[in-house]
């Protein structure tokens, strides 16, 4: 008799460990984030150079720990405190995997040469348009790098929504770089 309790016992445990240790490889799996910073540290003010009413170029931004099955990375930046609700500032897809950064002043076309395809902002201008936020609180701007297990079949000049949407079901990993700014 004890030693059916025993192995009873046993087997318990030994199936809890298993299961914890599942759920702990799946979770480490799905959630291992994509490192992004750019030339300043994570929530400092963004620079003169990548605001809209400054030189309005788009920041340099590295980027590493890419899933080894990613097919394209996106980048959305994106301030979430903007008076009528999320402001889209970029939008970027079907970067190759094979790239880490990306240079400042990305040009603000909608096809380049490296095959990235870039989307209508919420300005409705392609490519990136930096912070312009009206007078008071501080806004926080999003840069986000996806790594996503497919190529977007979108046409240039998509929008965010369309972005979203083609992108759902195919983020394998994401991070952020975030900056701050506000007008006086």
């Amino acid at each position: 008799m004890r030693l059916r309790k025993r192995f009873w016992l046993l087997l318990f445990v030994g199936l809890l460990i298993n299961q914890c240790v599942h759920s702990f490889g799946v979770w480490a799996q799905n959630h291992s984030s994509i490192l992004v910073k750019s030339n300043s540290s994570n929530g400092a003010f963004i620079s003169q150079n990548y605001i809209k009413n400054g030189l309005n170029h788009s920041p340099p931004l590295q980027w590493s720990n890419i899933p080894v099955q990613t097919q394209s990375l996106a980048i959305i930046c994106a301030d979430p405190d903007a008076p009528c609700g999320l402001w889209i500032h970029w939008l970027a897809w079907n970067i190759s995997p094979g790239l880490k950064s990306i240079e400042e002043a990305c040009p603000k076309n909608s096809t380049l040469p490296n095959g990235m395809i870039q989307g209508r902002n919420s300005f409705g201008q392609i490519g990136y348009d930096g912070p312009s936020p009206p007078p008071g609180k501080l806004h926080h701007y999003y840069f986000t790098i996806y790594a996503l297990n497919t190529k977007l079949s979108l046409s240039p000049g998509s929008n965010y929504q369309e972005v979203k949407q083609a992108m759902a079901k195919h983020i394998l990993s994401q991070g952020y770089f975030m900056g701050t700014y506000n007008s006086h």
